[in-house]
């Protein structure tokens, strides 16, 4: 038995900074710790020019690109499926696991099934939920995307959810058929969140007086990931002993600066914070607030969950399978002051939030599609 040489396909690496890069680096790990290996990541330049380079044993090809015209920090890479099936026969790759939804995607897929590989597609973004971004033809895109995943998973054998949220969005929404669907969640490095219990005894522990109540929202400050939303229901909440702090920058910094200004409590806004200074700010508030209908799982859930701080997640986000063991469900303010005059215990199962429970169910699909290999 030889080992297994897969291919990774991304709408997004580094000197990006987001969950999918953090995803990507996890899974190379891993496969590298089991004996297989990942020659090749196909990748959009991030300065637009194409480039080929090494990284230890992995050859990274990036291609010509241009920024996405919505979303310009992130770029759509040109290559055929020509060009894609050239660089797999060169690698001798025996599988596509691919990560994105742009035409790097759609290329490979189609390639890897001229060639008889196997294919796997991670949906980690839902893109049809940022078409906000096109104004008045929002409509237009949301139906034209749809009909777009159709046909980009039409090539791919396995179409994996990092939640079952977005496994029953892809099930009723864009109607993958049942076989191809499964759910992996991503996971973290555990070791890097220390487990603190907030407070001692928390979940007996009821926040009324003068303490002030500290709340964090950590991510990429875009419209789409609701803050907006979060300040208001804090707001409708009528607790005056609180404090919000959020953690990130993005293109919607500015208008909640604003809004933050006519709020009866408190808004601190970090700025970009690297992922080692994470740990402590965790471990200095009392929940992370969730209401994204954005995210497809949400890593910083599982971040504060390591950390032992609860989450209080938005009814109908991808979040809330995850919180039982550690935090609480909200679909209005009344039910959020409640949580919040009482928040909930935080018990993770550490090892379920791991990245490598997470490439241990990667590393046992890649050996069921390529079977023939393991004989």
């Amino acid at each position: 038995m030889r080992r297994l040489n897969v291919a990774f396909v991304t709408d997004s690496y580094k000197p990006n900074v987001d969950g999918v890069v953090q995803a990507l680096m996890y899974l190379k790990e891993g496969l590298e710790d089991a004996g297989d290996a990942l020659p090749l990541i196909i990748t959009p330049s991030h300065t637009g020019k194409p480039f080929v380079k090494k990284e230890g044993s992995t050859t990274i090809v990036g291609l010509r690109s241009f920024p996405l015209p919505f979303y310009p920090s992130y770029r759509v890479g040109l290559i055929s499926a020509s060009k894609a099936m050239s660089l797999f026969k060169q690698h001798g790759i025996d599988l596509l696991h691919n990560h994105g939804l742009g035409i790097t995607a759609l290329s490979s897929g189609r390639a890897a099934k001229r060639l008889g590989i196997p294919r796997i597609t991670t949906f980690h973004t839902n893109i049809l939920m940022a078409t906000h971004y096109l104004g008045p033809f929002a409509g237009i895109g949301y139906a034209l995307g749809l009909h777009y995943f159709r046909w980009l998973f039409s090539y791919y054998e396995r179409v994996v959810a990092p939640s079952k949220h977005v496994e029953n969005y892809l099930r009723s929404v864009v109607k993958v058929p049942e076989k191809k669907l499964l759910t992996i969640p991503n996971g973290i490095d555990v070791e890097c969140f220390a487990f603190r219990p907030r407070h001692g005894a928390r979940p007996s522990s009821k926040l009324q007086g003068k303490r002030t109540i500290k709340l964090l929202h950590v991510g990429r400050v875009v419209k789409e990931k609701n803050i907006d939303g979060i300040m208001d229901f804090l707001e409708d909440a009528g607790l005056k002993n609180i404090e919000l702090t959020v953690v990130g920058n993005g293109s919607y910094l500015e208008a909640l600066k604003r809004k933050a200004k006519g709020l009866p409590y408190k808004v601190v806004f970090t700025g970009y914070v690297p992922n080692r200074e994470l740990e402590t700010i965790y471990s200095r508030h009392d929940a992370l607030l969730f209401a994204s209908p954005f995210d497809t799982q949400g890593l910083v859930v599982f971040e504060a969950m390591a950390s032992g701080t609860p989450v209080l997640a938005l009814k109908g986000t991808s979040a809330e399978e995850f919180v039982g063991s550690c935090g609480a469900v909200f679909s209005s303010p009344q039910e959020l002051r409640a949580l919040l005059l009482k928040l909930p215990s935080c018990h993770p199962n550490r090892k379920e939030l791991s990245y490598k429970t997470t490439v241990k169910r990667y590393l046992k699909l890649y050996k069921e599609l390529c079977r023939e290999l393991y004989k």
